[in-house]
């Protein structure tokens, strides 16, 4: 590691992610990268930009460390003007590879080049530039997913044992007992959107979490070309008509509030019951979905005779996006359309000793008995459709729009708990059947977002 130590602390708005670190009066960087400046009046300012470019401030970041992929890297770091019209402070950053050079550091503009207007105490700071030098970098394979900056924790406080089944884990917790399922599934969202709430509304809100490929699938100027690499296998729930009206009812009204939002298509939503793997090559999925193919049937059509009953719809959200997040049911009076007659399958499970979570539990046997090493991203006591992402900060700017954006959330969950929850009489369905008009789909190619190809759908009832 080499440290520059200038003459006051530099003021980066947390850790830098590229490679870098602020400690103190001095800027730490890995070895092989230089600061280069004109003068030395410069050193302190160029600093400043390089804790502010390199912090996650800028919409189009990756977020990745580079330097943790390059091996033997040289570089400096951004180019900047000291002032609006004054000496400037040159700097890029760089990588070798194949003998060209590549950015290890991808901005977010078809002019290969990026301005952005930095602010501090109110008072308009120089502009900074990146450079981009050769866009061959700018791949889906130096992106990475919200999830690597948005862990989705478990917070129902179920502890998990090495090896185990970890939708049992809860089960057993639990005693078997849908009350108490229900419980933990509660409090797993009303604590995590406690902490997004406040996320949100404090005084240090840095920035939301822009997802940088669905940016430049929606964008398409960002960046030519760009296809989405991540391959993946799961199985969906995929909701039935009440459903996704009461999803169109939601996302409607958070519309409202946030105009900039993207909203995911009723088309493509759905509930993720198992991730099978995720970000993985075409080839590499093929090759789970061979292995898995004789139970794939059997997996498909499970809810036809397993019926897992989901109830209390409410928003949940954090930085990166937004869903519809529903519980297991634990007794409460039945609202759902009947199935369509005549329903004459053989049930093995039905009523709400047999819950989502249990439905969970039993596709991850099926798949590991068929073989198959479970590679998912997270386990956590969830069952929610996801009704859209933010792509740009427009509608989160100042303090005003944020407060605005979570209340606005908490009013549409006092409408749900109020006016839809157990209500027959309500125009809106808030209870969900998992297999209801369509089995289970399974699913496998580019899933993130809706898209993909579906192997075998399950038959619906």
């Amino acid at each position: 590691m080499r440290a520059w130590t200038f003459g006051g602390s530099p003021p980066g708005a947390g850790l830098p992610v590229h490679g870098a670190r602020c400690s103190g009066r001095e800027l730490i960087a890995p070895a092989g990268c230089e600061l280069l400046v004109r003068q030395e009046a410069d050193v302190r300012f160029a600093a400043e930009i390089f804790c502010e470019v390199l912090t996650k401030r800028c919409y189009c970041c990756t977020g990745q460390d580079p330097m943790s992929r390059m091996g033997s890297a040289r570089g400096t770091i951004v180019e900047a003007s000291s002032a609006m019209d004054g000496p400037p402070v040159f700097a890029t950053v760089e990588r070798s590879e194949g003998g060209a050079s590549v950015p290890a550091f991808a901005g977010g503009s078809s002019s290969a080049k990026l301005w952005r207007r930095l602010s501090r105490d109110g008072r308009l700071m120089p502009r900074a530039r990146l450079k981009i030098s050769d866009r061959r970098a700018m791949m889906g394979s130096i992106l990475e997913s919200t999830d690597v900056k948005n862990k989705l924790e478990d917070l129902s406080g179920v502890v998990l044992k090495p090896g185990e089944n970890p939708y049992n884990a809860l089960i057993e917790a639990c005693n078997d007992d849908p009350a108490q399922i229900q419980a933990l599934y509660a409090a797993h969202r009303v604590r995590r959107n406690a902490q997004q709430r406040e996320k949100f509304v404090s005084p240090e809100f840095n920035e939301l979490i822009i997802d940088p490929y669905l940016l430049r699938l929606e964008n398409p100027d960002i960046e030519p070309g760009f296809k989405d690499a991540r391959n993946c296998m799961t199985f969906w729930g995929r909701p039935p008509i009440h459903v996704l009206e009461l999803a169109d009812k939601l996302q409607q009204k958070l519309q409202a509030c946030a105009p900039s939002i993207w909203l995911m298509p009723l088309h493509r939503m759905h509930i993720t019951t198992l991730e099978v793997a995720f970000s993985r090559t075409p080839e590499e999925i093929h090759a789970i979905k061979t292995i898995l193919e004789s139970a794939i049937p059997k997996i498909a059509n499970y809810t036809y005779r397993h019926r897992a009953r989901l109830v209390k719809p409410m928003i949940s959200y954090d930085l990166s996006a937004f869903a519809v997040s529903f519980l297991p049911a634990s007794g409460e009076k039945r609202v759902s359309p009947p199935a369509v007659a005549p329903d004459s399958a053989d049930m093995i499970q039905q009523g709400d000793g047999y819950s989502y979570h249990h439905l969970r539990r039993d596709t991850w046997n099926a798949a590991q008995e068929a073989g198959i090493t479970i590679d998912s991203r997270y386990i956590v006591p969830s069952a929610h459709i996801t009704l859209g992402r933010y792509l740009t900060h427009e509608d989160y700017a100042t303090p005003e729009q944020r407060k605005k954006w979570v209340e606005t959330i908490d009013e549409i969950n006092r409408w749900l708990e109020t006016e839809v929850w157990e209500n027959a009489e309500s125009d809106l369905v808030g209870e969900w059947i998992v297999g209801q008009e369509k089995g289970l789909d399974v699913r496998v190619g580019t899933l993130w977002y809706g898209g993909g190809r579906t192997v075998l759908m399950g038959e619906g009832f």
